[in-house]
């Protein structure tokens, strides 16, 4: 629980009792609670109160931010290391996800709340992901949106009745006021707890009186309207509140307030404390000063948090959403340029993805919410686009690896806008986002795509660097990659050998991307059906990458799944076995259980051991290969058509004409949606590198 239990929560009696009643109903779907109301309601404090008094009643209690999927796998993957279900940082996400839930099934007592879920209103099925399919626990939602029926049971929140907004505000501020000016005051505020809370933060801090805090509200509030200035988006109690605790805290502590201007340009929840260390060398000097210093950065965020503008503890500070969303409206147009520019700064430094260390990958999931926001803000402020365009650059390569494509590609594609605007079209710059673009587009299915983009780079990298360099190879390489997709096996074979020619003159003869083209040149020897030939140049490349990269590479594992495929060719059912399951032990491990490549992985032992005769075993590795690939945001249908068509096999062995039947007729249907989608994609894995 990063929110400590709030001393002065103020009634809701009744809502939680309710709340409690309705996630003990037998129906599943009522496990799951949305706590849905509008910004400043108070969803996340009954949330919080809610776990803290019912807290006896549950084993296990897990507080999540829904800023983004990648934010919750990270929350998931603490939760899985708090318990001591994992202690390696190689097991991706969704492996240590698959561990928590077999061991949150196992259990009754368990409370998980997700909170602030409105990033992803467009996108339930980022939530439904991580709520455990056995709902033998309870889970909280909180959102502005009631729309999550597919998750769970919508619970509305409102506001305070009176007598609660005058209690709240008695108790906070500890004041002997009379109860008419406490019911003008929480009349003027709505009735909004949160606008309640923060005016008696005020009032606490200053020992002003009820009256003098409502002709003040009164003031600012007539100034803001002659302003201009008020947003549809936070309730106008809200903003006025916020809005006078800001400026107490500007006349206190200058600097505080520049450090929260900092933070509302970052992802509001869990920003690490060891972060405004780093953003120091990147503010001003004043500011500066204060965030390396730990005493008086303690001191100044102590400061933020005395009048509930931030939450804080040992190692993270956390920011309502409405607050950084205000923190930042209230900006002048320089002022929001220059913290944008200064988060975006520390956020390029900070934020660095390499894909061949997958131990790395961990902190690299930590910091991405932080950095894409940064990138974010700054790019509407149209300030230091180099730095907005490394970090989308980096944060695409980063949700590749993770196989969230769609994702991957959005950045992608605004990273090379950024760059042609900045550079022209023409410059040298481009071709890494451009080779990036085309390795995200292959994962697409898109190869004629990937193809003008692989063209695109080399094209650039050929008039900067020349002919023979490592650049222009790693993109030749890749082009071929395309080629091949597209059914030009002969010109692939050029680009390969290209490619690898140019790597052995300036690298040597052993390199972790000369294996990688190597096995793209055993694809070439398949495509003529030299199949012994293409089994002695995979274990060339087997050998070279475990060598060069280490033996729990992903890249090893497709040369394992590659060499697989042609033993399996070959009928070395045994050999192919063995290839395809110590494939499935590093994907599962380092990409986790529910990546394509793991689904590769597991059809690959499936058509194995029917070789040996184990027709039950493969009817189940087969259905779970399936069952991966069908839950892709965007499945590969002619991958579909495969599994599909193997399945109505092995239940043809099994005698099971009906549902041999039926998976005949889902492969037909997935034949002719890959017709539609375009060319087909290969069995095999190839390698697009990175340049």
């Amino acid at each position: 629980m990063p929110i400590a239990r709030n001393l002065h929560f103020t009634g809701r009696d009744k809502t939680l009792r309710e709340l409690r009643r309705q996630l003990l109903l037998p129906n599943p779907l009522s496990r799951v609670q949305i706590l849905h109301g509008p910004g400043g309601i108070g969803k996340t404090q009954t949330a919080a109160e809610f776990a803290h008094r019912f807290r006896e009643a549950y084993g296990i209690i897990w507080w999540m931010h829904a800023d983004s999927p990648a934010g919750l796998e990270t929350s998931l993957a603490e939760l899985a290391r708090t318990l001591g279900l994992c202690d390696s940082d190689d097991l991706a996400p969704v492996e240590i996800r698959r561990l928590l839930f077999r061991h949150l099934g196992s259990r009754k007592h368990w409370l998980l709340i997700i909170d602030d879920a409105d990033n992803l209103t467009t996108d339930p099925a980022a939530v439904a992901a991580i709520v455990p399919p056995q709902r033998t626990g309870h889970v909280i939602v909180t959102s502005r949106s009631p729309n999550w029926l597919e998750v769970g049971r919508p619970f509305p929140i409102g506001v305070f009745d009176r007598a609660e907004s005058v209690t709240l505000l008695l108790h906070r501020t500890d004041r002997k006021e009379s109860p008419e000016i406490a019911d003008k005051l929480a009349a003027a505020l709505g009735d909004l707890p949160l606008a309640l809370d923060q005016a008696a933060a005020l009032i606490e801090q200053t020992r002003i009186s009820f009256s003098d805090y409502l002709k003040r509200f009164e003031t600012h509030w007539a100034e803001l309207l002659r302003s201009g200035k008020p947003s549809a988006d936070y309730p106008m109690s809200v903003t006025m509140s916020w809005e006078m605790s800001f400026k107490q805290v500007e006349e206190q502590s200058p600097h505080a307030a520049e450090i929260l201007a900092i933070c509302a340009h970052l992802s509001p929840e869990g920003i690490p404390r060891r972060l405004l260390r780093q953003i120091a060398q990147y503010a001003p000097p004043g500011v500066g000063f204060i965030l390396g210093d730990p005493v008086a950065c303690n001191e100044a965020v102590g400061k933020l948090a005395s009048f509930s503008l931030i939450d804080a503890d040992d190692i993270h500070l956390h920011m309502h959403p409405l607050a950084a969303g205000l923190a930042r409206y209230r900006l002048t147009e320089d002022e929001r340029r220059t913290w944008a520019g200064v988060a975006v700064r520390a956020m390029e430094t900070a934020f660095k993805f390499d894909p061949a260390f997958p131990s790395d990958w961990r902190e690299s999931g930590e910091l991405l919410t932080h950095a894409l926001a940064a990138a974010k803000h700054a790019d509407e402020a149209g300030v230091l686009p180099g730095a907005v365009r490394s970090i989308y650059n980096a944060a695409g390569r980063y949700l590749l690896a993770a196989a969230r494509f769609d994702q991957a590609r959005v950045l992608l594609e605004r990273a090379l806008e950024i760059a042609i605007a900045v550079w022209g079209a023409d410059s040298s710059r481009l071709s890494p986002i451009a080779n990036n673009l085309g390795r995200v587009m292959l994962r697409l299915g898109d190869s004629a795509g990937a193809k003008s983009h692989f063209e695109r780079a080399l094209q650039l990298d050929e008039k900067a660097f020349g002919p023979a360099h490592p650049h222009v190879a790693e993109v030749v390489n890749n082009r071929g990659v395309s080629l091949y997709m597209l059914g030009d096996a002969p010109s692939a074979e050029s680009d390969f050998r290209r490619a690898l020619a140019i790597y052995q003159k300036n690298v040597g003869q052993e390199h972790g991307k000369i294996a990688a083209i190597v096995n793209n040149l055993g694809y070439s020897l398949v495509s003529r059906g030299e199949l012994s030939a293409a089994r002695t140049q995979f274990t060339s490349a087997l050998k070279m990458a475990k060598e060069t990269l280490g033996k729990t590479h992903p890249t090893v594992a497709a040369v394992l799944r590659n060499l697989g495929h042609v033993c399996h060719q070959l009928q070395q059912g045994t050999d192919a076995k063995l290839c395809f399951e110590q494939a499935a032990e590093i994907d599962e491990r380092v990409l986790g259980p529910d990546h394509p490549d793991a689904a590769a992985d597991l059809a690959g032992i499936a058509e194995a051991v029917e070789l040996l005769g184990e027709f039950p075993k493969a009817k189940t590795l087969m259905t779970r290969a399936a069952e991966i690939e069908e839950g892709m945001p965007k499945p590969d249908q002619s991958h579909l058509a495969e599994r599909y068509t193997v399945l109505a096999r092995i239940f043809t062995k099994l005698g099971d004409t009906d549902e041999s039947r039926r998976f005949k007729v889902k492969a037909d249907l997935a034949i002719s949606a890959a017709a539609r989608s375009g060319p087909r994609r290969e069995v095999l894995a190839t390698f697009s590198l990175e340049a």
